[in-house]
């Protein structure tokens, strides 16, 4: 201490590799004084494989409260406990086939503990679906339809299904194996089929685009082959700019030299390419 202010030395000789350790602290509503702590180290030797490098340790600080607070809807003095998600799904599953008092009482001899408090959990899972009136017998053409006959919706799952067999065979071989099974139920064009296919080859389209937007996952994911990867040299963290990784291999980067060094060496040439996807490319050459 100088002066009143702590100066740290610097270590001699300086450390070849640096471990950093993150904390990150968690704590209880009900009480402060509980926490979890999750500790996590970077900056780890190559030797240690990737999965020992995504580990983590998780640990509760403090003592447990006994006491519970109850619901704050609850107009009973006891603690609240939440019923597993799991057990109220399989009750409501039960419940489609048998009564709800009769699942109550199975579910309370299985186990007492974790069994739903009352039906009403059992039926807010549950929907009544009712038709009222009667059902026309004269029914009406489709709005586009240029013949007389009237119009007879084709059951989804067999669009369904023709759209999945579609994707390995002709559409016009689909058609025939559904006329020849059901000529009744099959589709009535095969346009129906290649509308459907379109659209699930759409939807998939969309599915994947959404699960690589997570820049989060694909970050880590580079950043647990940054030892064990070859090709990826670098990763640039900068706060409030996204990522920057730098891939090349010894044997590009030997071949650019040789052809950039002399008198009659080749110019160094930049090529950006835009929304590959979510990110940015630069290409040297």
């Amino acid at each position: 201490m100088v002066n009143g202010a702590i100066i740290y030395e610097p270590l001699f000789p300086q450390p070849s590799s640096v471990l950093t350790l993150h904390r990150y602290y968690t704590k209880l509503m009900e009480d402060n004084t509980f926490k979890k702590r999750i500790t996590t180290i970077a900056g780890l030797p190559k030797f240690i494989s990737v999965e020992k490098k995504m580990l983590a340790i998780v640990e509760y600080c403090g003592t447990m409260p006994t006491k519970l607070k109850k619901h704050g809807n609850s107009k009973k003095s006891e603690p609240y406990i939440r019923t597993d998600p799991k057990v109220i799904q399989r009750a409501a599953e039960m419940a489609e086939h048998e009564k709800v008092s009769n699942v109550m009482i199975k579910l309370m001899e299985d186990n007492s503990f974790t069994a739903p408090q009352s039906t009403r959990q059992i039926n807010d899972m549950l929907a009544i679906v009712e038709y009222c009136g009667t059902m026309p017998t004269k029914l009406k053409k489709h709005g586009n339809s240029k013949k007389s006959e009237p119009y007879k919706r084709t059951d989804p799952k067999v669009i369904q299904r023709a759209a999945e067999m579609a994707e390995h065979e002709k559409v016009s071989n689909v058609m025939i194996k559904l006329m020849e099974d059901n000529s009744f139920t099959a589709p009535q064009s095969t346009r129906q089929i290649n509308d459907k296919r379109f659209r699930n080859r759409k939807r998939k389209r969309e599915e994947n685009m959404n699960s690589r937007i997570n820049i989060a996952d694909d970050v880590i994911s580079v950043l647990s082959e940054l030892h064990s990867n070859p090709v990826i040299q670098e990763i640039i963290l900068t706060k409030h700019k996204k990522p920057v990784v730098i891939v090349y291999s010894n044997q590009q980067m030997d071949d650019m030299i040789r052809n950039c060094e002399g008198d009659d060496g080749s110019v160094l040439g930049v090529d950006r390419t835009f929304n590959l996807e979510i990110f940015y490319v630069t290409v040297f050459s």
